[in-house]
């Protein structure tokens, strides 16, 4: 599940994580929680908009969800199989941008936020 991945993401690699929620961690637990309730009832249109609503909690607009459709034929050559790509991936860009792959159905969730 995206979601999952996503908050795992978050929570072992945002550099802000700690600040954001330091003193109010119930509050994101119940934040995460009631995300997660409306993730199992939600349908894939709307899964960007649940995972939105998850990252809404910290309030930083270095942290978003961009999405891109990918084209059927997208990096592939004609007779070459491409390799397998990983289910999530992240790195530190030299901008100083926190840059997190996650691949669901035909569509990459690109979560990215800035390091302190």
């Amino acid at each position: 599940m995206a979601l999952e991945r996503l908050i795992t993401k978050i929570e072992v690699d945002y550099p802000g994580f700690k600040q954001k929620t330091d003193g109010k961690f119930d509050l994101y637990n119940n934040h995460k929680a009631l995300v997660i309730a409306k993730s199992d009832t939600t349908t894939n249109t709307n899964c960007i908009k649940v995972l939105n609503n998850y990252v809404s909690f910290f309030k930083d607009e270095h942290i978003y969800i961009e999405t891109r459709i990918k084209n059927k034929n997208e990096n592939e050559n004609l007779g070459e199989s491409k390799p397998k790509e990983k289910e999530v991936d992240g790195k530190l860009l030299p901008s100083n941008v926190f840059y997190i792959k996650s691949k669901v159905l035909n569509m990459t969730i690109l979560p990215l936020y800035r390091s302190s």
